[in-house]
């Protein structure tokens, strides 16, 4: 597709090797004095694979050419004994694949599971390879995530080597994924494409027809572009592919909200007959206050009940509602090649994405809106030096820098209706007015780092191959929360018995029954406006000095590591 050569010689037993080639269609010349030239075409070489050829010449003239087709030829791999699948830019751009993600495709591979696990192996023992660099997610361990998107447009091929993989995949024990990027060659190749999914395409759910409830709002949008082609004829090759993605989804959301009494500072219980019984707080407060004035204000800046399937139906209620949750993502590759000679070569890749989403974890039951916005915006770049030394000595140099920055920022809770900072009134029973625990308002930040260098030589001595290398690599993690266990770094009052504070049995009527007893403290206590606690969480900073209220909790670390590898092979053939 380029047209580069690589001259490589034979040994004096005959054996030739050509390492490090970029998948793809190749041509292979033989020639020795004394011996007709002879040519075979079209000789598939896909990716993380060795490919063994074997040429008879004839005694003749060097001018005269034997041209042999590649076809019929065995496809085994005789090199090692890895085992895996190999999927081309075709099977990948055709295969049914909802979120045209490569990593999607991998429970394809027979002896795969559809929760991540190859062969038997951990999902987390799993490499993921992309022009050679790790890129399997150290985020969450999910089981094949991958930092960076690989979507299927971008790549030419994808292989998954389930078993017996060679010692230069050292990362890890399990399966190996192998992706690769695509590339240009001598003529301009393109793309436009548009993946669209909306409500109308959608069938409805079963269960969801049977009750006469609409479909739910889906809108999918997913499109790009995508060229290669040379920048100098023969010589430098790019490229390029960008894909963007507007998801429009709408989400339902349920809340326990106060009844119409409660708003009101009545509590309301059975009693031993069923009989409903409504108990004004300032009956039994000795103080005669009853119901605080900010408490009544802030129950009322609930919206009215609409589910009267959720709570008590006496003090609770439900509240249903839809809301928009869309996601928005851009990625972009960039790849080059260049052929600096027909001994060096150069190749390198960087991706970058941004995406968007937001989603339901935190709610305001003020605005009706979701609060939750969650961000990342990974890098990716690699670069590789592959130079042929000897006939029989070929060296690739590699640098790769990949990150991560996943971004969670709700909003930091505040105070609501006049109190100065965030409450929770009767937390056993209500839903806040903003979704103000630690797992809904903490805001975190992580920075995820890996670098790495690696060199790999290969050497080809009689029938032998020999392999080996080096890794430096660098994991570095940065990091800020507002949270740590179950708290905010900014404060939280509970209002309402909950766990300090108790109720006196004088201050409880004689009717209620003791199964009623733990509900009614934290309504009346919390109608009171009593504090049962007021959590916070402190931060200091290196020398352990106390820091400004709400600063966040910050970590570093970083981790090196270096690993080497040799490794012998010789063909062997049956």
């Amino acid at each position: 597709a380029t047209r580069a050569e690589r001259p490589v010689s034979a040994n004096e037993i005959g054996q030739y090797s050509i390492q490090n080639l970029v998948p793809s269609m190749y041509d292979i010349t033989v020639q020795a004095p004394g011996f007709k030239t002879l040519v075979a075409k079209a000789i598939a070489l896909n990716v993380a694979q060795a490919v063994t050829r074997n040429f008879t010449l004839e005694i003749g003239q060097i001018e005269t050419t034997i041209a042999v087709s590649a076809a019929g030829e065995s496809p085994l791999q005789t090199v090692d004994s890895s085992f895996g699948n190999v999927l081309g830019a075709v099977s990948l751009a055709e295969l049914p694949n909802l979120g045209r993600q490569a990593g999607q495709l991998i429970t394809l591979q027979p002896t795969a599971t559809s929760s991540g696990q190859v062969a038997g192996a951990a999902y987390d023992q799993t490499t993921i390879l992309l022009d050679g660099v790790n890129v399997a997610s150290i985020q969450n361990g999910a089981a094949l995530a991958t930092s960076i998107n690989t979507p299927v447009e971008s790549l030419e091929e994808f292989r998954v080597i389930a078993s017996n993989p060679n010692a230069t995949f050292f990362n890890t024990s399990g399966p190996q994924i192998v992706m690769f990027t695509k590339r240009g060659s001598n003529t301009f190749h393109g793309s436009a494409y548009d993946y669209f999914r909306n409500t109308d395409l959608n069938a409805n759910l079963w269960q969801s027809n049977r009750s006469n409830t609409p479909r739910a709002f889906d809108h999918d949008n997913r499109y790009g572009t995508s060229l290669g082609g040379p920048v100098l004829k023969n010589k430098t090759f790019f490229y390029f592919n960008y894909e963007g993605r507007q998801l429009d989804l709408q989400s339902t959301i349920t809340r326990t909200v106060p009844t119409a009494t409660l708003r009101q500072g009545i509590i309301q219980f059975r009693d031993a007959s069923s009989t409903v019984q409504q108990i004004n707080p300032a009956t039994y407060d000795p103080r005669g206050l009853g119901a605080n004035p900010q408490v009544l204000k802030y129950l009322q800046a609930y919206p009215q009940p609409n589910d009267p399937a959720l709570g008590d139906g006496l003090n609770t209620t439900g509240f249903i509602t839809v809301v928009k949750t869309p996601t928005q993502d851009n990625f972009g590759v960039l790849r080059v090649d260049h052929i600096i000679s027909s001994r060096w070569t150069f190749d390198g890749s960087a991706r970058l994405d941004s995406s968007t989403s937001v989603g339901t974890t935190q709610m305001s039951l003020v605005s009706l809106q979701p609060l939750t916005v969650t961000m990342n915006h990974p890098r990716f770049f690699t670069g590789a030096l592959t130079g042929v030394l000897t006939p029989h000595l070929t060296n690739r140099f590699q640098f790769d820098w990949n990150q991560e920055r996943p971004y969670s920022n709700p909003t930091v809770p505040t105070g609501l209706e006049g109190f100065n900072t965030p409450v929770q009134v009767a937390t056993s029973y209500l839903n806040q007015l903003v979704d103000d625990s630690q797992t809904a308002a903490r805001i975190q930040l992580k920075i995820l780092s890996y670098q790495q260098w690696s060199d790999n030589l290969t050497w080809q001595k009689g029938k032998h191959q020999i392999q080996g290398g080096f890794h430096l690599n660098t994991y570095r993690s940065d990091a800020s929360r507002t949270d740590h266990g179950s708290y905010l770094t900014s404060p939280t009052a509970v209002i309402g018995s909950y766990q300090f504070l108790t109720v006196p049995t004088a201050q409880r009527p004689t009717f209620l029954l003791s199964s009623n007893a733990t509900a009614y403290n934290q309504y009346y206590s919390a109608l009171l406006g009593e504090l049962d606690q007021v959590n916070i969480v402190g931060t200091r900073d290196g020398n352990l000095q106390p820091l400004p209220a709400g600063t966040p909790i910050l970590t570093s670390a970083e981790m090196k590591m270096a690993s080497g590898y040799v490794q012998r092979s010789e063909e062997r053939r049956v």
